[in-house]
């Protein structure tokens, strides 16, 4: 099983009333009626996480919510969690585990295969304490603060740290994310050449200078605009302007650009340019979408916050697809208040390339393969006039690295040969 780490904390964009974050959004102060989800949802699988009252008045509830909980409440079928105070759990108010005091840390297992939650108190089972999870849809973990009398100060553990008590069998930590596996494809010519494809990023711009959200061609939109000067095309106006772009009409989330173009492109790189004046509005978690006329298709997610200014940053993906549209689809920004804004965007045609491998081991058909869902996407019947060879040795210089292969010049004629960087 592949897995990777997701950067799971506690989202300061997604919260009710007056609270302090803190310990990189990992720890919550509250006095009052107030509430914060993590940034992380989840609608299958098992699931752990740990939560400790540092300091105060136990008074609040953890546990698990979905996007309808939006008032303090209760009630409901939108939320679950126990209260530490009394031990009650809720939305049922009835009695259910032991008090939290201080010091104590509260783990979380959310079986969401089975619809079931079951709390720890310092690593000791609590029992079940709700078994209908299943009607819920995709739920975050939640901290409810029930006083608005007595502070409070805890602290959550999705798994970046090592865990206080062991991990119950069969869970996973909450900030893991399971990589599914992919067939991959490699070819072999009937020379014996193995070969692979790849979509090497150009840097031709594929949206022209736009002078409105249709004109000259294509249709720039966004999910909402601050005001009539910061239109979405102004992201795509290729201007020198430090402060043009476009900016949303609030930060509430999700917020998305879009640009459609008048037949479908095949696009593999983007860039964006923060707005001098408000760095700190550009997005911190995204993702990059393609629209294949009936939904929006992930190709790219990010969770950048290196944003300069005056500094283009280029993002790169493997796509051999066209897409009529294209949208940056933001989660949350870099922390300005009132909303999230892109100074500039572009992106780029991608171009088919042949890959020539130097041997076939597991290494290259897993980092080099393409995935078979994909080889549909590809047009075999295109030329193919780039061809990258991959070397698996190389001989280090003074000025840099010497690289050599051999070349059948009968079988395939050589017009030009450039030296350029790659991403591959």
């Amino acid at each position: 099983m592949r897995t990777t780490i997701l950067p799971v904390i506690l989202n300061e964009n997604d919260k009710l009333g007056s609270l302090t974050i803190s310990n990189g959004n990992l720890t919550v102060q509250s006095k009052g009626l107030n509430w914060i989800r993590a940034t992380h949802g989840r609608s299958s699988g098992k699931w752990y996480w740990e939560v400790k009252l540092d300091i105060g008045y136990n008074g609040f509830i953890i546990g698990v919510a979905n996007k309808s909980y939006t008032t303090h409440t209760y009630t409901g079928n939108n939320f679950v969690g126990f209260y530490g105070y009394d031990g009650y759990k809720y939305p049922e108010a009835t009695s259910y585990s032991s008090v939290v005091s201080v010091g104590d840390i509260i783990g979380v297992a959310l079986d969401l295969d089975n619809g079931t939650l079951e709390f720890y108190i310092n690593g000791v089972s609590q029992g079940k304490s709700h078994t209908n999870l299943k009607n819920m849809g995709e739920v975050y973990p939640i901290f409810i603060d029930g006083s608005s009398i007595y502070s409070k100060t805890a602290t959550f553990n999705f798994g970046a740290a090592p865990f206080a008590s062991p991990v119950p069998d069969g869970f996973l930590a909450y900030n893991i994310e399971i990589i599914p596996p992919k067939n991959k494809v490699l070819f072999q010519s009937k020379n014996g050449e193995i070969v692979s494809f790849y979509s090497r990023p150009t840097d031709q711009s594929a949206i022209p200078k736009m002078t409105s959200n249709t004109t000259p061609s294509g249709i720039a939109s966004s999910s909402s605009v601050y005001t009539g000067g910061y239109s979405a095309y102004l992201a795509f106006d290729k201007s020198s302007d430090s402060n043009s772009g476009w900016i949303s009409s609030n930060n509430t989330y999700p917020q998305w650009l879009s640009y459609e173009f008048p037949e479908p492109v095949c696009i593999n790189k983007y860039s964006m340019l923060a707005r001098e004046a408000t760095v700190t509005a550009m997005p911190k978690e995204w993702s990059f979408e393609g629209w294949d006329g009936d939904k929006w298709v992930i190709l790219d997610k990010r969770l950048e916050t290196g944003w300069q200014k005056d500094y283009y940053m280029e993002f790169t993906f493997q796509n051999f697809k066209k897409f009529k549209a294209y949208r940056i689809y933001i989660i949350n920004n870099n922390g300005y208040a009132n909303y999230v804004a892109i100074g500039e965007m572009q992106m780029f045609y991608s171009d088919i390339s042949i890959l020539s491998l130097p041997e076939i081991n597991i290494d290259l058909f897993d980092t080099k393969g393409v995935d078979e869902e994909k080889l549909i996407d590809i047009d075999f019947k295109t030329d193919f006039n780039v061809k990258t060879f991959l070397a698996n040795s190389f001989s280090p210089l003074e000025g840099g690295k010497v690289f050599s292969t051999s070349i059948d010049t009968l079988n395939m004629p050589i017009k030009k040969i450039e030296i350029q960087k790659t991403y591959i």
